[in-house]
């Protein structure tokens, strides 16, 4: 199996397009994925930042394809999320998420991923995410 995956013969995922989301890559054997976020207006909360669950859901949506590639395409489900809120995200800018698989066990994997601006790759937000595989 090639270590980079071919996102062309992805399934589309309507969370992921409602986040305004793609992903731009999924390393299976660095671990590592990256994603593109252009949240639509209506993800802005009331002082007009992005409004921050659905912050966490890209994150969340990132963890997911680096799990799921780098672990052998085991079913899985997040069990904790973790973040810090370093700065605000802005709207109307596009957004990237970088994460990683950190570690991976027959139970459990390990996430660490981040949201930055993309104009100047400021971190935005940082998580940590457990993700239990289920059993067969």
């Amino acid at each position: 199996m090639p270590a980079e995956i071919d996102l062309s013969q992805l399934p589309r995922l309507a969370s992921r397009e409602a986040l305004g989301g793609e992903l731009l890559w999924v390393d299976a054997e660095r671990r590592m994925a990256a994603a593109r976020y252009q949240p639509p207006a209506s993800l802005a909360n009331p002082i007009g930042s992005l409004q921050g669950g659905f912050a966490l859901a890209m994150l969340d949506d990132l963890s997911g394809a680096v799990t799921w590639f780098s672990c052998g395409e085991k079913l899985f489900s997040t069990a904790q999320l973790s973040a810090n809120f370093l700065k605000a995200a802005p709207m109307g800018e596009p957004l990237l998420g970088e994460g990683r698989v950190i570690h991976s066990g027959r139970r459990q994997a390990v996430v660490e991923a981040e949201l930055k601006r993309e104009s100047d790759s400021a971190v935005l937000i940082r998580a940590t995410m457990l993700n239990i595989f289920f059993r067969p």
